[in-house]
């Protein structure tokens, strides 16, 4: 099933109730969990499974009643201990071949009934996959803060990028006048088409990423089962102009994992993460991010074939599950889980061989940035919608607002944390994080290399001087 609903909750410190994250930051939270496998397919497939034992064990009554049917003379017997001896026999026959028929009976009607739940969870994945096409989106579109930003990061060609963007949104919001299809979630997605458009169009390229020797940043034993402590490594790996960072990790048994943080966008000057990386990130293109992953990995002494999980907020996210379809990357490491706080999730299929776990706060805008269609979901790629219902709505069309900060996903992280939530908890099984403890942590800066340069696909801003508009 391509998107199910595992369950829906909300938490909260409200009138008798508390707060489900032992902290939360005073903050009330609404939580609703997405994919993982529905109570109806658990329900189904019991009742399969208990059909066919039934089916196997029928045959063994079967030839029981034919054994009974059977009777020996009695050698050295009374004749009426042989006739007692006989009834009981008889009994046991008759009985053997009533219980043969009632399971093949039982059998067929647990068949109907899983056939009928079966449909049941189908008719369910339909309607909560129209719910999820609208908890998808945030209220806010960032297309626009996009735009803004790409102006603020190019500011020589501020004239000629507003003129871009107004032709490339412009049919598309004639052709939704036209259909009559003039709402909020057709204009995200020609808003989304437009961004695409851009980033693919202004960021040409991007340079190399050096990585830098790796620093020692904490040899405490830290927990990783609970989701801030990814959280707090996707802020360590923002500090300055963003780092990579990679955890040892330890499971009970013994065995040595690694987790990689990759910083989200960052546009302070010099930072290898500004919105040309994020325009890799937006085409799927993973090499440069592969490449400084796997030279930290090699550095902080993982091996090939080693345990690998991903992890990253934003830009840092949508990087992490694009590797996660590298196969280059997967050949050289096991991918254990990716983790994303706030990641633009791009319209993807989820993998089928590595489960994945996302946060997603519904009033950032970010993670549907550029996203044509609703987030998919299912049993291998959970969704854990968490809203702070005590928010402050903000006009200011920013790409990067206070929902989409690390320390607002935080919040989220602590509720969760305090969640007893079955498709969570299956996710977490699916990822092996029960009992995993990080032993050691390294930070890799990360800085500019060079490559050589494409040719603009949008002529040079004299050509298009004429053309000038004031925005």
């Amino acid at each position: 099933m391509t998107v199910v609903v595992a369950s829906g909750l909300t938490v909260g410190n409200g009138p008798g109730g508390n707060d489900a994250g032992g902290n939360g930051a005073g903050r009330d939270h609404g939580m609703q969990v997405f994919g993982g496998g529905h109570s109806i397919e658990v329900v189904s497939g019991s009742l399969k499974l208990a059909a066919g034992e039934m089916r196997a064990y029928q045959p063994d009554w079967g030839r029981l009643s034919r054994a009974c049917s059977d009777v020996p003379e009695g050698k050295g017997l009374q004749g009426d201990e042989y006739l007692e001896i006989f009834r009981a026999l008889q009994q046991v026959r008759e009985a053997a071949r009533k219980a043969s028929e009632q399971m093949m009976h039982s059998s067929a009607s647990v068949d109907k009934l899983e056939q009928s739940l079966s449909r049941a969870a189908e008719n369910y994945e339909q309607a909560e996959s129209q719910n999820l096409s609208t908890i998808g989106y945030a209220d806010t579109d960032a297309s626009v803060g996009a735009v803004i930003n790409m102006m603020q990061a190019m500011p020589e060609w501020r004239e000629e990028m507003a003129l871009l963007a107004f032709a490339i949104y412009s049919p598309g919001l004639l052709g939704m006048k036209l259909r009559n299809e003039m709402n909020a979630a057709e204009m995200k997605k020609v808003g989304a088409r437009t961004v695409r458009t851009l980033f693919s169009v202004l960021f040409d390229f991007a340079p190399n990423i050096v990585v830098a020797g790796k620093e020692e940043v904490s040899t405490m034993r830290t927990d990783a089962t609970k989701l801030t402590t990814w959280i707090e490594h996707q802020q360590l790996a923002g500090e300055g102009h963003g780092s990579i960072m990679v955890s040892k990790a330890v499971t009970s048994s013994g065995e040595h994992r690694w987790i990689v943080t990759i910083p989200g966008t960052n546009m302070s000057g010099g930072s290898t993460w500004g919105l040309r990386r994020m325009a890799q990130a937006f085409d799927n293109n993973t090499d440069d991010v592969r490449n400084a992953v796997e030279a930290a990995l090699k550095e902080a002494g993982a091996k090939p074939g080693d345990g690998v999980y991903l992890n990253g907020h934003s830009q840092g996210g949508t990087h992490s599950l694009n590797l996660a379809h590298d196969q280059e990357f997967k050949e050289q490491y096991k991918l254990k889980g990716t983790f994303t706080a706030g990641a633009p999730h791009g319209d993807d299929d989820p993998p089928t061989d590595a489960p994945q776990l996302m946060l997603i706060d519904p009033d950032d805008a970010i993670p549907a940035l550029g996203a044509t269609a609703p987030l998919k979901v299912s049993p291998n790629r959970v969704a854990v919608f968490s809203k702070s219902r005590d928010r402050v709505a903000s006009s200011k069309p920013d790409l990067l607002g206070s929902d989409h900060g690390s320390h607002n996903y935080l919040d989220h992280a602590r509720v969760a944390d305090g969640v007893q939530d079955t498709a969570l908890s299956d996710i977490k099984k699916q990822m092996e994080l029960d009992d995993l403890k990080i032993t050691e942590t390294y930070r890799f800066k990360t800085s500019n290399g060079s490559k050589v340069r494409l040719p603009p696909l949008i002529p040079p801003p004299t050509v298009l001087r004429p053309l000038r508009i004031r925005f």
